[in-house]
Formats: structure tokens, C-alpha cells, sequence
């Protein structure tokens, strides 16, 4: 594994180098925007509005840092808040019994999806059965 962050830390070392690589991002970026590119994803089931790779970088983030807590701001349709709720259950998985409440509750969450209001303490799927 020691060689495969050594590997992607060189890879992304030399990016800012590439002319070709960053001007194509950057018209990616661009020509994406318009179309709205972004809004054709969701994370289970729920409109994500991100961009894939932006997810699989904030996946990576948070599997390093393993936080407690993430604080999302701006909710448009749920799916980013029912990403880093299932992130942090997933890593309550991982870590063992002795950890396993910490991030679970972490799965009832507050929170207004469209005209869909989710009472304090209702899971994903009690919402889903309203």
C-alpha cells in the first residue's frame, strides 16, 4: 500500500505541470457546467448534485481523517447528507464493536428533503416508509 501512495502522491505532484491535463479539466469544467453535468447523480437513491470524482476524493478524506462529525451546509436533495451519514456508519463497521455506536446515530439526522420533512431521530428508511 506504501507504494501506491507514494505512486499517487508523485501522479498528483506533477499535475499542476501538465498544461494539457489542466486546461482539459478546466474545459470540462466549463463546457459541464451548462448542461448541468453534475445533477445526473445520486447516492442511494438521492440527487447528489457533485461531481463523481469530487466524491470518490471526499470518500478518500474521510476514510483518512475518520472524523466524529460532518457538518453539511446547503442541502439541495439530501444525497450529499445521506453520503457522509453512510460514510460514517461505514466506518463504525470497520472499526470494531468497541466503535460501533459512535457513528451510527449518525444515520438520524434532522434534515428537509424537497416538501419530505424527516422528524429528529428517524433513520433514512423510517423516512423512506412516509
Amino acid at each position: 500500500m506504501n507504494d501506491f501512495k507514494k505512486e499517487v502522491a508523485a501522479r498528483i505532484t506533477a499535475i499542476p505541470a501538465n498544461n494539457k491535463l489542466c486546461e482539459t479539466a478546466a474545459a470540462f469544467m466549463l463546457a459541464s457546467t451548462g448542461p448541468q453535468y453534475s445533477y445526473n447523480f445520486a447516492w442511494q437513491g438521492r440527487p447528489i448534485i457533485q461531481y463523481p470524482q469530487d466524491i470518490v476524493a471526499v470518500q478518500e478524506l474521510i476514510w483518512q481523517i475518520k472524523p466524529d462529525l460532518i457538518i453539511e451546509t446547503g442541502i439541495a436533495h439530501g444525497g450529499s447528507l445521506i453520503f457522509s451519514a453512510s460514510m460514517l456508519a461505514l466506518l463504525d463497521m470497520c472499526d470494531g464493536p468497541s466503535q460501533k455506536s459512535r457513528h451510527l446515530k449518525s444515520l438520524k439526522y434532522a434534515f428537509t428533503l424537497g416538501n419530505e420533512h424527516v422528524k429528529l431521530h428517524q433513520s433514512p428508511k423510517e423516512a423512506r416508509m412516509h
